[in-house]
């Protein structure tokens, strides 16, 4: 520019014409190739043209040969093409695949190109071909006297039918003071695992989980799991009987292991209940663990609290009813695991004042002292099951608990069908107080009497009762 400048400064002086003006020296920027600015240009937006990959960084103009100094620049321009032609050599090479749908031919001058040398500070090497995979071989064949492999022993020739005589898994719950630990103490040689701490005025067995005063009960949940591992590998210590009390204390030390494992604050820190089923995992490998004992000849029995909730009724009013002091995931693997869940509480009720027809008055509730295992469940009491045939309901004696419950179960298991229909009409004869034409309300709301359930039971078809 400053040179055109003087021509034209020097062609006025002259008063002469000036001299035509040469075209402007492209230049290119990071974007692209840009022509110089002109006065013709001012206002107008300039053109760009998009710079070509393999031109060098300055490209030469028309006219620039003859500058003296560019030998340098020249030099830089010849070495960047030949860098740029040997990479996009090697993109080619990279590129090929000789797994690619390609000629035979094209495959074998991949499989024969060699690496390429190195020239100044451009590598002209190629990646290393992938090498063929060899072909399987065919089996070779069977001998002729060769036999085939063995095939596993079938166990279908040992199938046994009839009842197993196994130790069952056991839960009883109910309130504070109705004689939970009294009936496991009086269970057939019982060991206690005493978790709650609320043994020391019966005489019984309890693990030692320290040597001091106070060991019996454990500290952490490794103490339980350490005890129950000690049972499984001592097969020959005597015990007939395991006493977990309580299940909602050994809840407790189950929240704080994971918790104190995981670095969480409460059980609630896991964010959306996941907490409980973090805790699930190992209540799923102490029950396993307790299956083990089980197979040795030792019953389980676990012992808990009862609480009121309640119940949203979908078919009616809401109400309350009795439900163990558990998390209801705790609570459902463990009431599917038992044979026996039983709820144990006095036996009584409330009822208005006779006379009062208006329910003017409130109702008083009566107990009669006597403590009742429910083993059926009904309306207040919806988790109680018994996979024998035991009564519905059983009565627990104050100097031996134990004795009705395996009364029952000695029955259960040598009963028969005469010996099941006797029982039948005695308690229909309990009912109707000796009336056999009085008809009755069944637990299922249908209307009956003793000829109705005597036709069943000669059928011996009872699933209506």
């Amino acid at each position: 520019m400053r040179r055109h400048r003087l021509e034209e400064e020097q062609g006025r002086r002259s008063g002469g014409a000036a001299p035509a003006r040469q075209p402007a020296r492209q230049r290119r920027d990071g974007r692209g190739i840009r022509g110089a600015a002109t006065r013709r240009d001012r206002g107008v937006a300039r053109q760009l043209a998009p710079a070509l990959r393999c031109r060098p960084p300055r490209a030469r103009a028309a006219g620039d040969a003859e500058r003296p100094g560019r030998h340098d620049r020249d030099r830089r321009a010849v070495h960047h093409a030949r860098g740029m032609a040997t990479k996009w050599r090697c993109v080619r090479s990279i590129r090929r695949d000789p797994i690619s749908t390609r000629s035979s031919s094209s495959r074998a001058r991949h499989r024969d190109l060699t690496p390429l040398p190195r020239e100044g500070n451009h590598c002209m090497a190629t990646t290393p071909p992938t090498p063929r995979l060899a072909p399987v071989p065919a089996p070779a064949p069977r001998p002729a006297g060769a036999t085939t492999a063995a095939k596993p022993k079938s166990r279908l020739g040992a199938i046994q039918r009839g009842r197993l005589r196994v130790p069952l898994r056991h839960l009883f719950y109910g309130p504070c003071g109705v004689g939970k630990t009294s009936l496991g103490a009086d269970a057939p040689n019982p060991l206690f695992l005493d978790v709650e701490g609320g043994s020391p005025q019966i005489d019984v067995a309890r693990y030692p989980f320290r040597d001091e005063p106070g060991g019996h009960v454990p500290r952490v949940y490794e103490d339980v799991t350490a005890a129950v591992e000690d049972l499984i590998a001592n097969p020959g210590h005597g015990y007939e009987s395991l006493v977990i009390d309580t299940a909602d204390a050994l809840e407790s030390l189950i929240h704080e292991f994971v918790c104190r494992r995981d670095g969480k604050a409460n059980i609630e820190a896991y964010g959306y209940g996941k907490g409980y089923k973090v805790a699930l995992v190992e209540i799923r490998a102490l029950l396993g663990k307790l299956d083990q004992l089980i197979n040795r000849g030792m019953a389980i029995i676990i012992l808990a609290h009862s609480d009121e909730k309640t119940f949203k009724n979908p078919r009616g009013p809401d109400y309350d009813r009795y439900r163990p002091e558990l998390n209801e995931l705790t609570w459902g693997k463990i009431a599917a695991w038992c044979d026996v869940l039983g709820f144990i509480d006095f036996e009584g009720g409330g009822a208005a004042l006779k006379g009062d027809e208006a329910q003017t008055k409130r109702a008083r509730g009566w107990s009669t002292g006597r403590r009742i295992i429910q083993l059926a469940p009904d309306a207040a009491v919806p988790d109680a099951k018994c996979r024998l045939s035991l009564p519905a309901d059983l009565e627990l004696g104050v100097e031996h608990p134990w004795a009705p419950f395996a009364a029952a179960r000695v029955e259960a298991g040598d009963a028969t069908v005469a010996t099941l229909t006797a029982d039948i009409f005695a308690e229909v004869d309990r009912i109707t107080g000796g009336d056999r034409e009085a008809e009755f309300v069944t637990a299922a709301g249908t209307q009956t009497s003793f000829t109705v359930i005597q036709a069943l039971t000669a059928k011996s078809d009872a699933s209506v009762l």
